[in-house]
């Protein structure tokens, strides 16, 4: 499959939030906000 590239720009305090979901999940940003939109698009709110 090939993947895409989705580019967003969040505010600083979207960003940290973020940030801090990834480092308890040893995951990068990309990954956590790769999660949770696949999350929402399976229906898994």
């Amino acid at each position: 499959m090939k993947k895409k590239a989705i580019i967003t720009y969040v505010d600083e305090e979207t960003y940290r939030k973020l940030n801090e979901l990834a480092l308890k999940k040893g995951a990068s940003i990309s990954q956590v906000v790769r999660e949770i939109i696949l999350g929402e698009l399976n229906g898994e709110n």
